[in-house]
């Protein structure tokens, strides 16, 4: 039955891949490509790590510890990723945060990496652990009170499941290393399944502008909206205008249920694609206006 079990959650993960390849319409006029890319490498070594947990001979269950642990390196550099996605910071993102994280926590594998793969065991020491316990919260943390916070959780239980298993220290309450990647495997493929399924939003918006602002609060996360919206907010303060920008969109300064004015809005959006221009292109906000368009109607 286990092993049954083992092949469901093979086939489950391979088949996250075509939800994933369809997310790139989605991010290909944001900076959010890059995250993008680093989601499909991990996800693919992902895959390998699976297959050989299930297919490898025991001679080579050090390659397969290695992998496992790579994947969950990999697969945490979309959330980091985001972090830097701004322009013109994300060109060289990648290159001096994302790469040097997959050194400092790629180290300990490439130091033990003989010791592995003639013991078939992977240890890491409990610090290391706790380190990648904290950027898992830290970058993932990002989605939470986003329509992805679901997605991110399953995410990093997931991460979390692979890796705490490695430590030297014994955490008693966790399964056996091969349970945990198993429910892994699935609150990964849950998670991308889910992410899928949010990435198609059904909900009605006032006027147009507020879809421009919760797409990109959902899929650029709390960090950055945060900032977004509080210069965004402030520049509307300036320009004297009774309106300001929510977490949930458009509001009255004085919280009044009136419709805002044609002119206040326009003064807005224009302000607001300022702020955006260093995030995303100007079809990707026109795609969103057009939506909200639609479902204000």
């Amino acid at each position: 039955m286990e092993r049954l079990i083992e092949y469901l959650s093979l086939i489950a993960i391979a088949s996250t891949f075509l939800p994933y390849w369809r997310a790139r319409t989605a991010v290909q006029q944001t900076t959010l490509i890059s995250a993008w890319r680093w989601g499909g490498v991990g996800l693919t070594v992902w895959m390998a790590a699976a297959a050989g947990q299930l297919f490898a001979a025991d001679s080579h269950r050090g390659i397969v510890q290695l992998f496992w642990y790579a994947a969950a390196l990999l697969m945490l550099c979309p959330a980091i990723a985001v972090l830097g996605a701004q322009r013109p910071v994300t060109r060289v993102w990648s290159w001096f945060i994302v790469l040097p994280f997959l050194l400092v926590f790629g180290w300990p594998a490439a130091a033990t990496v003989s010791q592995t793969l003639a013991n078939g065991q992977f240890l890491l020491q409990t610090p290391m652990v706790v380190g990648y316990a904290f950027v898992v919260v830290m970058g993932l943390g990002n989605y939470l009170g986003t329509r992805f916070t679901l997605a991110a959780a399953l995410t990093a239980g997931a991460l979390l499941l692979v890796v705490a298993p490695t430590a030297t220290a014994e955490f008693s309450w966790l399964p056996e290393t091969d349970h945990c990647r198993l429910l892994a495997t699935l609150f990964l493929t849950a998670a991308l399944w889910w992410a899928a399924h949010a990435t198609r939003p059904t909900y009605a918006v006032r006027v147009p502008l507020d879809r421009v602002w919760i797409e990109f609060r959902d899929q650029f996360g709390i960090v950055w909206s945060k900032r977004v919206l509080d210069r965004l907010n402030l520049m509307a303060q300036g320009d004297q205008l009774s309106l300001r920008m929510s977490l949930i969109g458009v509001t009255s300064v004085d919280n009044s249920d009136a419709p805002p004015t044609t002119t206040e809005l326009a003064a807005m959006e224009r302000s607001l694609r300022w702020l955006l221009r260093r995030f995303v292109d100007e079809a990707w906000i026109d795609r969103q206006l057009r939506l909200g368009n639609d479902s204000s109607a």
